[in-house]
């Protein structure tokens, strides 16, 4: 359980329901715009009174809060208040849920269901951590076989330790209080090692402040701190498992870990090599990773930044005619910002790690070879829907491919995209320090 005093409060004249009911109406207004435009308005209004909605909430929630909950379903326009309408909700707690996303995703326990052995559902979540026990039965039918739990421990009190730690010191409290939360999310899927130096990109290349160890919008921590900033989630999950372990009416072979929080190979690391001694597996399934790492600063759609999206792997060996190509996704509040063109770096990876993936990993290890300018103009977008301030916005997307090509004397560009199922390709021009300055 967390401390209480990590739990952030409601917003302020906002009780629980009014938050509920907030949310559900994002939902369903998102759900209606793409339902509406992906198939027709007509296709909607047809069903909009006959959805069955299924909600679902931590472990060990029962009928007070599901009361809540459908209350506030009620009041966000889900269903009407009639004993119909409140029919069309129905709950499953997260273990629940989480066990369908394993065995859709390829969990494999007990195939034949003649052994007695159980799995743990571990759902790390932004909120919660929820455990469930299971095995399976020989109608491959699922139990529990132990007491489900749920615990305060999830990713957001990651964070709030985190910033507790910046706003201890003077400093650091002023120079973060201007600064983005979502560098504090990236850190907690990138972060790997407790034995080496984290640099946490916070700020713009300009940011410099020696004093403070930052440098380049970089700041430079000990791996070990920001290790304790998840020890108390960590141990709660292998605390957690053990539990599980001593209750269940029936051997556990296998744990799985699902939700968005278990994307952080740290955690997943420190878990498995403290459960495996055990003699139990941890797994991941292969879609563990859902998307809320970073909010784009425009749109709010979901994505990462510092990525190290390799072209041209190291040791290659090039021709004239080779291209070398990746895609990528780029996003605008406006349709029309696409009519600009679009700079992208190109880095080059000095270090010795064989697949690099994050420029936060070894800064220094990356240099800025050129710039590439794309003109998008000619790709049409496509229109998205996200959620930013609290409200909904309309967004654009346009996919393309940057295609290099090194074989030649001089490094050349295009850019490559999909017109009625046809690729088509535009130029793209290769710029250096003076050109982009220039441009």
């Amino acid at each position: 359980m967390a401390d209480r005093d990590e739990i952030p409060p409601l917003p302020p004249n906002k009780t629980v329901v009014q938050v509920l009911m907030d949310y559900m109406k994002y939902l369903r207004q998102c759900a209606k715009i793409y339902i509406s435009e992906t198939h027709g308005t007509p296709f909607w209004k047809s069903l909009e009174d006959e959805v069955l909605y299924v909600l679902t909430h931590p472990n060990g929630w029962e009928g007070p809060q599901q009361a809540t909950m459908r209350q506030a379903a009620i009041l966000a326009d889900f269903i009407p208040n009639t004993a119909e309408g409140r029919s069309r909700i129905s709950f499953v707690t997260e273990g629940e849920a989480s066990l369908h996303f394993c065995l859709s995703n390829g969990l494999s326990i007990n195939s034949d269901g003649n052994d007695d052995s159980g799995v743990v559902i571990v759902d790390a979540g932004g909120g919660t951590i929820d455990v469930t026990a299971y095995r399976k039965l020989s109608d491959h039918s699922f139990e529990e076989i132990a007491i489900p739990k749920c615990y305060f421990q999830g990713a957001v009190y990651v964070t709030s330790r985190a910033k507790k730690y910046f706003n201890g010191s003077s400093s650091f409290k002023l120079l973060f209080l201007s600064a983005p939360n979502t560098w504090i999310e990236n850190t907690k899927h990138v972060f790997r090692q407790d034995d080496e130096p984290h640099h946490i990109q916070f700020a713009s290349q300009r940011e410099r402040d020696p004093a403070l160890n930052i440098r380049a919008g970089r700041i430079t921590l000990p791996g070990r701190v920001v290790a304790t900033f998840f020890e108390p989630s960590i141990s709660c999950i292998i605390e957690a498992i053990q539990l599980q372990k001593r209750i269940a009416h029936f051997p556990i072979k296998s744990v799985f870990l699902v939700g968005g929080f278990s994307a952080s190979n740290w955690l997943f690391e420190k878990v498995r090599n403290a459960i495996e001694p055990l003699g139990i597996d941890v797994f991941r399934p292969d879609n563990h990773v859902l998307q809320h790492v970073l909010t784009h600063p425009v749109t709010g759609k979901p994505v990462l930044s510092g990525f190290f999206a390799v072209i041209l792997p190291k040791n290659t060996r090039v021709t004239e005619s080779k291209e070398y190509r990746r895609s990528f996704r780029a996003y605008r509040a406006n349709e029309d910002d696409f009519n600009y063109p679009k700079l992208d770096q190109v880095f080059s990876y000095k270090g010795e790690r064989p697949n690099p993936k994050w420029l936060s990993d070894e800064p220094d290890e990356y240099v800025v070879e050129c710039i590439v300018k794309a003109d998008t103009s000619m790709v049409k977008p496509e229109q998205g829907v996200s959620y930013t301030n609290g409200g909904l916005r309309i967004f654009y997307q346009v996919d393309f491919d940057i295609i290099l090509l090194f074989g030649l004397t001089e490094l050349k560009a295009q850019i490559a995209y999909m017109e009625n199922g046809i690729e088509k390709r535009g130029p793209a021009t290769v710029m250096y320090d003076n050109d982009a300055s220039a441009a």
